[in-house]
């Protein structure tokens, strides 16, 4: 999901980047959850939250900036668990053999509303007491890479705009399978990663320039051959430039990673930034 500068926030969210810790209470933070108890277990807050086999809870949480963050989880596990972002594990937490831990990990989330979710791996039981973020964004561990810096083929080609980053961007992408805009991503290691893609797309389709007209574009985005299509929200202006995480797996060293659309044209490209999901 994008999340265009100046949307509300989910009723309940908190700020994340503020110098107090910020704590999400497992108890109102509940979705989808087939098998569920609460527990007393002499803590702050509602107690804890039992998740059985099959069972998972989801977390909203809001950042002000892009970077990394620290979450804080106190649980109890009968076997291994997880935390996931974007649909893959960003964590697993280890099984406690029933005894109460505290585990603090390093998490990369975008700018706007992330949804961390959490669930037992196995047949075992996840009690989780309590959820916190803590921390401003922190961007050490994160690259960036200038869209006029990629590599372009055919009617790909630069242009400049004052509200980019750089004073220019990549346009004309697509309508064609061989007008690509290609960057050359380095990886430290292999895993899970979070490419935020710095875009505009004002198409209208149409006759009239109604609201009811704005057309969302998409890009064929390929990983070292791997490709998935993304869609991108109108932005509602070609100077208005928006954030969209695409999560991405990378090999240790380069990686290729296209942005191609051989029958309409994808969005205009300002940058990509590149961070692991876990740092």
């Amino acid at each position: 999901m994008d999340r265009p500068p100046g949307q509300q926030k989910a009723v309940g969210i908190r700020d994340v980047a503020r110098a107090a810790d910020v704590s999400y209470q497992t108890a109102s933070r509940v979705i989808r959850l087939p098998l569920l108890r609460l527990l007393r277990l002499g803590v702050s807050g509602a107690g804890a939250l039992v998740l059985n086999r099959g069972a998972k809870a989801a977390f909203d949480v809001y950042a002000h900036a892009d970077g990394y963050y620290t979450v804080h989880a106190d649980y109890a596990s009968a076997g291994d668990s997880t935390l996931g972002m974007d649909g893959a594990t960003a964590v697993t937490l280890a099984a406690t053999r029933g005894r109460a831990t505290a585990k603090a990990l390093r998490l990369y989330l975008p700018a706007g509303n992330n949804r961390i979710t959490a669930a037992p791996a196995g047949g075992g039981r996840l009690t989780l007491r309590d959820l916190r973020v803590t921390g401003a964004a922190d961007t050490r561990g994160v690259t960036s890479y200038e869209a006029e810096d990629a590599a372009l083929a055919g009617t790909a080609d630069v242009s400049g705009n004052t509200w980019t980053s750089g004073g220019k961007y990549v346009g004309h992408i697509g309508l064609g399978a061989a007008d690509t805009l290609t960057f050359q991503v380095k990886a430290p290691t292999a895993g899970r990663y979070v490419m935020n893609v710095r875009y505009a797309d004002d198409e209208v389709a149409g006759s009239g320039s109604y609201n009811t007209n704005v057309a969302s574009r998409t890009a064929d985005i390929s990983v070292n051959g791997t490709t998935n299509t993304v869609m991108f929200r109108n932005s509602y202006s070609w100077s208005n430039f928006w954030d969209l995480p695409v999560p991405v797996t990378l090999k240790a060293g380069v990686n290729t990673v296209t942005f191609a659309n051989s029958a309409k044209y994808a969005p205009d490209i300002d940058k990509a930034t590149v961070a692991p999901l876990n740092g």
